[in-house]
């Protein structure tokens, strides 16, 4: 099963222009009860926001979110959240489950920049 703030590692193709290719470590953004039905839809994607190990210098960006290396994240890494985007769920790889999952600190942070780059007011 798909856990929400779970990080995974995600096959992001070639990188082109703005896309950012690659396989790397993204966040599951997607709400727990779509990730519960999403095998069954006809196109099954889902929202992640994916990670860099190069990380700034400045940890109040507006932009992005910490994630210390633990459990299988071996790296210190952040989330870029104007890299968010769908995938396919075939793109994810789950078999082995997540590399670790975010504090609900680290959840709430994401969730607080996402609405802040989406322009989306939390609780209206």
């Amino acid at each position: 099963m798909i856990k929400r703030g779970g990080i995974y590692i995600v096959d992001f193709g070639e990188r082109y222009r703005s896309n950012i290719g690659k396989r790397r470590p993204a966040i599951v953004l997607s709400a727990q009860s779509y990730l519960d039905i999403v095998k069954e839809l006809q196109y099954p994607s889902i929202l992640v926001i994916p990670l860099t190990s190069n990380c700034t210098d400045n940890p109040q960006n507006l932009l992005r979110v910490r994630v210390e290396a633990r459990e299988r994240l071996k790296q210190t890494s952040e989330a870029i959240v104007n890299w968010s985007c769908s995938v396919d769920l075939a793109d994810l790889e789950m078999q082995s489950g997540p590399l670790t999952l975010l504090q609900k600190s680290e959840i709430r942070e994401l969730e607080e920049k996402f609405a802040l780059y989406c322009g989306v007011v939390p609780g209206a």
